[in-house]
Protein backbone atom coordinates (compact mmCIF):
# COMPACT_ATOMS: atom_id res chain seq x y z
CA UNK A 1 0.00 0.00 0.00
CA UNK A 2 2.60 2.59 1.24
CA UNK A 3 5.96 1.87 -0.40
CA UNK A 4 4.90 -1.45 -1.17
CA UNK A 5 3.88 -2.73 1.93
CA UNK A 6 0.94 -3.56 3.82
CA UNK A 7 1.34 0.33 5.36
CA UNK A 8 4.24 2.53 7.25
CA UNK A 9 2.78 5.23 9.53
CA UNK A 10 3.01 8.62 8.25
CA UNK A 11 5.63 10.65 9.58
CA UNK A 12 4.92 14.16 11.10
CA UNK A 13 7.16 15.73 8.30
CA UNK A 14 4.79 14.40 5.64
CA UNK A 15 2.29 16.43 4.40
CA UNK A 16 0.29 13.83 2.34
CA UNK A 17 -4.01 14.22 1.96
CA UNK A 18 -5.19 10.66 0.10
CA UNK A 19 -8.31 11.89 -1.97
CA UNK A 20 -10.84 9.05 -3.65
CA UNK A 21 -13.47 10.07 -6.23
CA UNK A 22 -17.15 9.83 -4.73
CA UNK A 23 -18.52 9.02 -8.53
CA UNK A 24 -19.90 5.02 -8.57
CA UNK A 25 -19.65 3.47 -11.75
CA UNK A 26 -21.48 0.37 -12.92
CA UNK A 27 -20.02 -2.01 -15.34
CA UNK A 28 -21.73 -2.42 -18.64
CA UNK A 29 -19.77 -4.87 -20.24
CA UNK A 30 -17.25 -6.91 -19.24
CA UNK A 31 -16.30 -7.35 -14.97
CA UNK A 32 -18.37 -6.07 -12.09
CA UNK A 33 -17.19 -3.03 -10.67
CA UNK A 34 -15.65 -3.10 -7.19
CA UNK A 35 -18.31 -1.96 -4.45
CA UNK A 36 -17.75 -0.42 -1.57
CA UNK A 37 -15.59 -2.99 0.35
CA UNK A 38 -12.23 -2.21 -0.82
CA UNK A 39 -12.90 1.21 -0.59
CA UNK A 40 -13.93 1.26 3.51
CA UNK A 41 -11.15 -0.63 4.01
CA UNK A 42 -8.12 1.35 2.55
CA UNK A 43 -9.71 4.42 4.17
CA UNK A 44 -9.94 2.62 7.40
CA UNK A 45 -6.13 1.53 6.87
CA UNK A 46 -4.79 4.95 5.62
CA UNK A 47 -6.40 6.55 8.63
CA UNK A 48 -5.07 3.67 11.39
CA UNK A 49 -1.87 5.08 9.89
CA UNK A 50 -2.80 8.58 10.34
CA UNK A 51 -3.37 9.30 6.63
CA UNK A 52 -5.61 12.04 5.96
CA UNK A 53 -8.45 10.65 3.62
CA UNK A 54 -10.84 12.90 1.57
CA UNK A 55 -13.92 11.94 -0.64
CA UNK A 56 -14.13 15.07 -3.92
CA UNK A 57 -16.52 15.13 -6.47
CA UNK A 58 -15.03 14.19 -9.55
CA UNK A 59 -17.11 16.88 -11.27
CA UNK A 60 -15.63 17.98 -14.89
CA UNK A 61 -12.35 16.51 -13.67
CA UNK A 62 -12.07 14.39 -17.16
CA UNK A 63 -14.15 17.49 -19.04
CA UNK A 64 -10.82 20.09 -18.68
CA UNK A 65 -7.60 19.96 -19.21
CA UNK A 66 -5.36 20.99 -16.26
CA UNK A 67 -2.82 23.24 -17.90
CA UNK A 68 -5.16 25.64 -19.65
CA UNK A 69 -8.43 25.13 -18.42
CA UNK A 70 -9.86 24.67 -22.18
CA UNK A 71 -12.19 21.82 -22.74
CA UNK A 72 -10.80 18.82 -24.21
CA UNK A 73 -12.23 16.75 -27.14
CA UNK A 74 -12.42 13.17 -27.96
CA UNK A 75 -10.04 11.35 -29.85
CA UNK A 76 -10.28 8.05 -31.49
CA UNK A 77 -7.84 6.33 -29.03
CA UNK A 78 -9.55 4.61 -26.20
CA UNK A 79 -9.47 6.86 -22.90
CA UNK A 80 -7.45 9.59 -25.16
CA UNK A 81 -8.16 13.45 -24.86
CA UNK A 82 -7.14 16.54 -27.17
CA UNK A 83 -6.51 19.80 -25.69
CA UNK A 84 -6.41 22.14 -28.79
CA UNK A 85 -5.28 25.09 -27.14
CA UNK A 86 -2.15 23.10 -25.24
CA UNK A 87 -2.16 20.65 -28.39
CA UNK A 88 -1.64 17.66 -25.99
CA UNK A 89 -3.17 14.14 -25.82
CA UNK A 90 -3.82 13.71 -22.41
CA UNK A 91 -5.06 10.15 -21.05
CA UNK A 92 -8.27 10.92 -19.45
CA UNK A 93 -7.61 9.21 -16.07
CA UNK A 94 -4.27 10.77 -15.06
CA UNK A 95 -5.94 14.15 -16.31
CA UNK A 96 -8.90 14.01 -13.77
CA UNK A 97 -6.06 12.78 -11.03
CA UNK A 98 -4.01 16.67 -11.85
CA UNK A 99 -7.51 18.34 -11.74
CA UNK A 100 -8.54 16.91 -8.49
CA UNK A 101 -4.92 17.15 -7.14
CA UNK A 102 -5.53 21.09 -8.34
CA UNK A 103 -9.23 20.77 -6.90
CA UNK A 104 -7.90 19.62 -3.55
CA UNK A 105 -5.06 22.36 -3.25
CA UNK A 106 -7.24 24.78 -4.01
CA UNK A 107 -9.71 23.47 -1.49
CA UNK A 108 -6.36 23.66 1.51
CA UNK A 109 -5.51 27.26 0.17
CA UNK A 110 -8.45 29.09 -0.73
CA UNK A 111 -11.61 27.12 0.77
CA UNK A 112 -13.41 26.38 -2.46
CA UNK A 113 -13.05 24.30 -5.92
CA UNK A 114 -11.33 25.93 -8.86
CA UNK A 115 -13.97 27.82 -11.26
CA UNK A 116 -12.62 26.02 -14.10
CA UNK A 117 -13.98 22.88 -12.67
CA UNK A 118 -17.51 24.12 -11.58
CA UNK A 119 -20.84 24.32 -13.40
CA UNK A 120 -21.45 27.27 -15.24
CA UNK A 121 -24.95 28.46 -17.01
CA UNK A 122 -25.13 28.61 -20.49
CA UNK A 123 -24.32 32.48 -20.57
CA UNK A 124 -21.00 31.85 -18.77
CA UNK A 125 -22.27 33.06 -14.82
CA UNK A 126 -22.15 30.35 -11.86
CA UNK A 127 -25.51 29.43 -10.34
CA UNK A 128 -24.34 30.97 -7.00
CA UNK A 129 -23.10 34.34 -8.20
CA UNK A 130 -25.59 37.09 -7.69
CA UNK A 131 -25.93 40.75 -9.25
CA UNK A 132 -26.44 42.14 -5.60
CA UNK A 133 -23.03 42.03 -3.59
CA UNK A 134 -24.90 41.95 -0.22
CA UNK A 135 -23.20 39.02 1.62
CA UNK A 136 -27.01 38.01 2.33
CA UNK A 137 -27.85 37.90 -1.05
CA UNK A 138 -28.12 34.10 -0.66
CA UNK A 139 -30.88 34.45 2.13
CA UNK A 140 -34.33 34.54 0.60
CA UNK A 141 -36.43 38.39 0.73
CA UNK A 142 -38.63 36.75 3.08
CA UNK A 143 -36.43 35.87 5.48
CA UNK A 144 -34.19 38.89 5.14
CA UNK A 145 -37.45 40.78 5.79
CA UNK A 146 -37.95 38.66 8.95
CA UNK A 147 -34.58 39.30 10.27
CA UNK A 148 -34.73 42.94 9.55
CA UNK A 149 -37.61 43.76 11.63
CA UNK A 150 -36.10 41.22 14.61
CA UNK A 151 -33.33 43.49 14.57
CA UNK A 152 -35.51 46.58 15.20
CA UNK A 153 -37.12 45.21 17.85
CA UNK A 154 -34.27 44.05 19.67
CA UNK A 155 -32.55 47.52 18.84
CA UNK A 156 -35.66 49.09 20.15
CA UNK A 157 -35.34 46.91 23.21
CA UNK A 158 -31.99 48.04 24.15
CA UNK A 159 -32.73 51.99 23.35
CA UNK A 160 -35.83 51.58 26.20
CA UNK A 161 -33.69 49.50 28.61
CA UNK A 162 -30.35 50.19 29.03
CA UNK A 163 -27.98 47.30 29.90
CA UNK A 164 -25.73 47.25 32.82
CA UNK A 165 -21.96 46.61 32.06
Amino acid sequence: MVGGTIGEKRREDQKVVIVIGLAKFIAKNGPPSLDGSFQDFFVRKARSLGYVVCGINEYFTSKRCPDCCSFVWKTTEWRSLWCSTCRVIWQRDVMAAKNMCKAVESYLLHQCRPLYLQPQRTDGTYPWEDQSSSPASHIPSSSRKRRASETSLIEKQLRERPVAL
